[in-house]
């Protein structure tokens, strides 16, 4: 390719790499090696860009088209924490969907949509 061709391609991109960098080190905790280890460390990261292709995975299949751009950070504060309250009563274990805020109710249209995905044919 000649100088322009290339110069315009690196243009397009503007900066998708760094965002994904940071979003790598500073949001999934691939920036803190947890060992002095090498193959330690090594799958630390590996979890880590694990965890970033099943958050896009998700964005991409199973939220609403309003998420499509939202942060590892945010989804975890609204899919994690504000879903609801995992009670034992009785020996068994049941996580109670809080219905009245945003978080329970993306999870239950999320799970909905998974569902759906499942009985998709291949």
């Amino acid at each position: 390719m000649d100088g322009e061709k290339i110069i315009r391609w690196q243009r397009k991109r503007s900066g998708k790499a760094e965002e994904i960098h940071h979003i790598l080190k500073d949001e999934l905790g691939g920036g803190h090696v947890p060992s002095k280890r090498f193959g330690a460390n090594a799958a630390w990261w590996t979890i880590a860009v694990l965890a970033l292709n099943l958050h896009n995975l998700m964005k991409r299949r199973l939220l609403p088209e309003e998420y499509g751009k939202s942060r590892p950070k945010s989804l975890r504060f609204l899919l994690y924490t504000m879903v609801g309250k995992i009670v034992t009563h009785g020996r068994r274990t049941v996580l109670k969907i809080w219905t009245g805020d945003r978080g329970g109710t993306l999870f239950a249209s999320v799970m909905k949509r998974l569902e759906l995905l499942q009985s998709m044919p291949d």
